[in-house]
């Protein structure tokens, strides 16, 4: 994302320039320059965005593949559990364990995004004063 936003940035600059100094360009027949200039650093821009775009749904697909197979184990296993009466399991207690395990799982993905928030975020010192 940062290389898009520079490539963004640099398409910027290149308008901004055209922008500033438009009696200029337009004096010295220079809009065709810019413009291939700019259409160059936007496609740069927008090569880096579909490769984060494939990689973002890859990794989306990944997870949910994850996730979809969890049930679908998780599922087969306690029915597999229910149908041997195995230690006196119910479908109740089956569905109250794939949901508690559900819950912890989403609770721990959670948790690297907090961790990044707190190694991005500024210190701030307090100062604690006895009254």
């Amino acid at each position: 994302m940062a290389k898009s936003a520079d490539a963004y940035a640099e398409a910027g600059t290149v308008a901004e320039q055209a922008f500033g100094g438009m009696r200029t360009v337009h004096s010295f027949s220079l809009q065709s320059r810019f413009f291939k200039r700019y259409d160059e650093l936007i496609k740069k821009a927008e090569k880096t965005n579909i490769k984060a775009g494939w990689s973002i749904a890859i990794g989306t697909a990944t997870f949910y593949l994850i996730i979809y197979c969890f049930f679908a184990i998780s599922f087969w296993y306690g029915a597999t559990l229910v149908k041997r009466d195995v230690d006196g399991m119910d479908s109740g207690r089956v569905l109250t364990i794939i949901l508690s395990m559900m819950s912890a799982s989403f609770a721990l993905m959670s948790v690297p995004a907090t961790i990044g928030a707190f190694g991005t975020g500024e210190q701030q010192h307090i100062k604690f004063t006895k009254r």
